[in-house]
């Protein structure tokens, strides 16, 4: 991985307590090291080992890549990690119905903001859908926006896309964007463990496939079939 990148940015901490709300920003420290084609990347903070793509096919080889990317780092005597505090895995999928077809064709009501049909001449602008879930061994956060006025979400549109070109143009036509994010918290720091960090990512990856399946219309399922997932 050729490519390496360094950035500084403000992250803003809020705190609600007896004296009002405070904020405090502080900044962040990132080092982000790209493949040739900048189409894969792996970013180091002071806390933190993650890889992020703008090509993903299958859940296999993008666990095989990051358990290659962590067993090289650990291997390092001076950085020293022994301990893991959590695991996650985040998906963004751009959903954007065929030519002549509606969005409410392809996502279940429960989960795309709804239009006012019964009120003449109101057209929905834009709308989110936002929860938050538990399961067992996972916590999910899971948002779908109905025509947000950009493609990517706020807290990861930061320069580490710019410099990889991974901006994605806002289509022109109705279009959602469905933002799933799925951890696995360990409340007491344990020993770092590779074959626990793979299997706490492929039981998030199955919580989050299974949530973008329930999601789906029989006709959006129709048109996925056979895609990589």
């Amino acid at each position: 991985m050729p490519h390496r990148d360094n950035f500084e940015l403000q992250q803003m901490q809020v705190e609600f307590g007896p004296d009002g709300v405070k904020t405090n920003q502080t900044p962040l420290k990132i080092w982000q090291i790209a493949s040739p084609d900048r189409k894969f990347a792996l970013i180091l903070t002071p806390d933190s080992l993650s890889l992020h793509t703008n090509s993903y096919r299958e859940h296999q080889s993008f666990i095989d890549l990051f358990e290659r990317a962590l067993t090289s780092l650990i291997a390092v005597p001076e950085i020293g990690i022994k301990w893991m505090s959590g695991v996650a895995l985040r998906y963004v999928n751009v959903i954007v119905p065929p030519e002549g077809e509606d969005l409410a064709r392809l996502l279940v009501p429960s989960v795309l903001p709804p239009t006012f049909s019964d009120v003449a001449d109101l057209k929905i602008a834009e709308g989110i859908y936002v929860s938050q879930y538990h399961a067992e061994g996972a916590n999910v956060r899971f948002q779908l926006l109905r025509n947000p006025r950009a493609v990517m979400p706020p807290d990861i549109d930061t320069p580490l896309l710019r410099v990889n070109k991974w901006t994605v143009p806002r289509p022109t036509q109705e279009f959602a964007v469905v933002d799933t994010d799925c951890s696995a918290t360990i409340s007491v720091a344990a020993p770092l463990d590779l074959s626990a960090v793979r299997a706490h990512m492929y039981r998030l990856r199955f919580v989050a496939k299974a949530i973008f399946e329930h999601i789906g219309t029989e006709f959006a399922t129709s048109l996925w079939k056979g895609r990589a997932s």
